[in-house]
């Protein structure tokens, strides 16, 4: 994940848990086009650039898969963007 995109995501604020800021930056950058069509990425990728837990992330699946349609798991450690 590139530098340029997490420039557009709001810093975490402290009445937010990681968790959270991690689903609603990934859902805002999915939202407003930043991520095009077929552009995968790993959990361990995602971890890295926001800073947290690759076990943080691959949590995240479950959540991410269920509440956006724009994502479909392609494996337990890759996601991609129909």
């Amino acid at each position: 994940m590139s530098k340029d995109i997490l420039s557009k995501v709001e810093p975490r604020s402290p009445e937010h848990n990681a968790n959270e800021w991690v689903y609603n930056s990934l859902c805002q950058l999915i939202l407003s086009g930043e991520f095009i069509p077929g552009i995968s990425f790993t959990f361990r990728g995602i971890a890295n650039s926001f800073g947290v837990s690759t076990m943080l992330c691959v949590r995240l699946q479950r959540d991410l898969f269920l509440r956006a349609p724009l994502i479909c798991l392609k494996s337990e450690e890759l996601l991609s963007l129909r």
